[in-house]
């Protein structure tokens, strides 16, 4: 018996859908209010959007690097390690704007976002290169 496809999609993305989950939680949740001492010095919001689309962009390549099968597997995962996270990150600033109205969408967000994106390819290359010397 053949397995359907949307379940073989959730098994193969398993970890990239728990990271999107922590993604749109945070994303649309009230934020803590820190002393203004505190977000002078030092923009923790720009860091958490670079660290979660970081982890994000890592997890969906290496998700997408394991499957078997594919045609055209590089050109695959440019496509979805580019244009998923990016999407996600635009789509997120939307709909706090729209949906979630004590939030708001910001430029920096979306950037904090984008470069988010471009280290966690840089992540996964240096992983990708490790890996293959080391096994």
């Amino acid at each position: 018996m053949k397995t359907p496809v949307m379940l073989r999609w959730i098994v193969s993305y398993w970890k990239t859908l728990l990271v999107l989950l922590a993604i749109l939680v945070l994303s649309f949740m009230n934020p803590p209010s820190l002393p203004p001492s505190v977000t002078k010095l030092f923009s923790f919001d720009k860091l958490g959007h670079l660290m979660m689309y970081a982890g994000f962009t890592f997890v969906l390549l290496l998700d997408t690097s394991s499957l078997t099968g594919l045609r055209n597997p590089r050109r695959l995962l440019y496509l979805i390690g580019i244009a998923i996270p990016l999407s996600l990150g635009a789509i997120t600033e939307i709909l706090q704007t729209v949906l979630f109205s004590p939030r708001a969408a910001e430029w920096g967000d979306f950037l904090s976002d984008t470069a988010g994106v471009f280290v966690g390819w840089l992540a996964f290359l240096v992983w990708r290169k490790w890996r293959q010397r080391c096994c």
